[in-house]
């Protein structure tokens, strides 16, 4: 509208934040939200060695007892007790479970599976979850 030959201002203010202001609101969701993720994958890297470390030292328990070193090692046992604090990780949704555990030659080793679900909490990035997993294998003789 023009007033007194001039044009008029009036929600220019406005209309410029909703332009801007929201792509930059979702930029910065979308990024704490690659943060969240980053640090629940390193939390269940972490968990998942601590497991690893405990299964070896439960294997070589084992072998001091004059026990075979598989002995509480079975596969699909569960691990989570023994993997420790589990930082940014809901324990009840966390499973750590023995996949192998082989002896040859006196070498043993331990293989494990950790699995933890998560839930992205910007739905217009993924309206569903993922179910994250991690791998370690440890040898001890």
């Amino acid at each position: 509208m023009r007033r007194g030959g001039t044009l008029s201002r009036r929600g220019a203010s406005a209309l410029e934040f909703a332009l801007v202001g929201v792509p930059l609101t979702l930029l910065m969701l979308g990024g704490l939200e690659v943060a969240r993720y980053a640090a629940t994958v390193t939390s269940l890297r972490v968990v998942t060695d601590e497991a690893a470390r405990a299964a070896t030292l439960r294997g070589y328990a084992n072998l001091l007892s004059e026990a075979p070193a598989c002995t509480g090692l079975a596969a699909g046992e569960e691990m989570v007790s023994l993997a420790g604090p589990t930082f940014l990780l809901n324990a009840g949704q966390l499973s750590i479970r023995v996949e192998s555990c082989t002896t040859i030659g006196g070498m043993t080793t331990v293989g494990l599976i950790a699995r933890y679900p998560y839930t992205v909490l910007l739905t217009l990035i993924s309206p569903a979850g993922v179910t994250l997993t991690e791998y370690a294998t440890a040898s001890f003789s």
